[in-house]
């Protein structure tokens, strides 16, 4: 996969052709899912196909999706985690990464939250398996095939007309010199500084990154060689948002600094007293760090 034009070319399927994807590239992705790693090695995430998608969309209908408005596509992805504290982390990066698995072989998909008790989908669905649902993929061939903005929106009013169609997947989207501070909290620099640090690149395709309610959340503090990551708290999110999106951004910090050949990983410190330490502000939660020190 070039991973730089994925994700500059990144977009969100709403309206899906009742066209099938073949059994090939389904088996494709579920080969890729096997493969992957999660971000924590102790966690598990099972990667369960639903072919038939009509029954999928009837039975969860009012249950998942915005406000319980499903996204019907020809094929569904369920994943499902153990349930361990801050899961939401691994779901994001796991998932995220099926996404642009997804996209490289010329398919679309659209993520569909699921509720909070996620047993209701196990029975909605007359499923008998071992975990938690946290998430589910849709599948299948863009309507349309135009580029819309906005591609993770859960919650309350979520309708067609709060999408908007863009030429690429940089509008509206924040600089990297209003997301990434330098030494100490809120301070910025300009774009000179990053690419004297060799990092304008990374940076660039970072705020890329799809987010709940398209809010940009992450912010990242770069400080004696590790880069720290904090999301903003607001009302249109909870935290398990928080998480997803934090396990997204995460992925692609890792994936564009691995792309400058440069290696690196993280340390998940979870509002731990090193937010006091590096003057994080109350309103945002702290996740941990990325570090290319051995």
């Amino acid at each position: 996969m070039n991973i730089k034009d994925l994700i500059e070319n990144s977009k969100s399927t709403r309206d899906f052709k009742e066209k099938r994807v073949p059994e090939k590239l389904v088996k494709e992705v579920i080969s890729f899912g096997k493969e992957v790693k999660p971000l924590f090695a102790d966690q598990k995430i099972d990667m369960m196909y639903l072919e038939d998608g009509n029954m999928v969309n009837k039975a969860l209908e009012g249950i998942a999706g915005f406000n319980g408005i499903m996204i019907k596509a020809p094929q569904y992805f369920l994943f499902v985690t153990d349930n361990k504290e801050h899961d939401q982390i691994n779901v994001g990066y796991y998932v995220q990464n099926i996404v642009l698995k997804i996209q490289d072989l010329g398919l679309d998909s659209c993520w569909i939250s699921v509720p909070e008790d996620g047993q209701i989908v196990k029975e909605a669905l007359s499923i008998d398996i071992e975990g938690e649902p946290a998430a589910i993929l849709a599948i299948g061939y863009d309507e349309d095939e135009k580029k819309v903005i906005n591609q993770f929106k859960w919650g309350q009013n979520y309708s067609k007309t709060s999408m908007k169609v863009v030429e690429n997947n940089v509008s509206s989207r924040l600089p990297m010199t209003e997301v990434v501070y330098f030494d100490e909290w809120g301070k910025m620099e300009n774009l000179d500084q990053f690419i004297e640090l060799g990092m304008e690149d990374v940076f660039r395709y970072v705020v890329m990154a799809p987010s709940s309610f398209n809010r940009q959340p992450w912010r990242f503090l770069l400080k004696d060689n590790h880069l720290y990551l904090a999301i903003k708290e607001d009302h249109k999110a909870n935290e398990e948002l928080d998480l997803l999106d934090a396990g997204i951004i995460m992925l692609y910090v890792e994936l564009l600094f691995n792309e400058d050949s440069i290696d690196g990983t993280w340390k998940i410190e979870i509002d731990d007293k090193r937010k006091e330490t590096i003057q994080i502000p109350e309103d945002y939660k702290y996740i941990g760090y990325f570090s290319t020190e051995q």
